[in-house]
Formats: structure tokens, C-alpha cells, sequence
């Protein structure tokens, strides 16, 4: 399975949010992920959220990356 896993705060140019954007713009069906140290998923905008397919806390478990990943795995 192919998918982009990007960090909210990546880099004072480009943000998680800037990597997702270009990417569902160029990969429409490619599943993204975001990782955030902060409450990001409570305060995402509909845009923000239509943006990537799951948000993961910084400090996160293989368990956690297994449902998140079998929540967008297709068929």
C-alpha cells in the first residue's frame, strides 16, 4: 500500500498541511496521513479534513498506525 505519512510542523517553509494539499492535488486517491504533537484534529477545518484521511498524535503506537491504515486500505 502506497501512502504519504507528513508531520503538521515539517519545516518554517512547508507545513504537513502544504504536503497534503500538493499531493491530493496531484494523487487524488493516494491515502495521507498526518502526524501532530498538537490537538490539530479538533480544531481541523472541513477543508483541513477533507485534506488528509487520518491524524495521528506525535507519540503514536504500531497499533495505532495499523487501524489508522486499515481504515483507509481499500477493499
Amino acid at each position: 500500500m502506497d501512502l504519504v505519512l507528513t508531520r503538521s510542523g515539517q519545516c518554517p517553509r512547508w507545513t504537513g498541511w502544504d504536503v497534503a494539499r500538493a499531493v491530493r492535488q496531484r494523487w487524488p486517491g493516494l491515502p495521507i496521513g498526518l502526524v501532530t504533537g498538537w490537538a490539530v484534529a479538533l480544531e481541523m477545518s472541513d477543508e483541513e479534513r477533507r485534506g488528509v484521511d487520518f491524524v495521528l498524535a506525535s507519540l503514536y503506537t504500531v497499533e495505532t498506525l495499523r487501524s489508522a491504515l486499515a481504515a483507509v486500505r481499500p477493499g
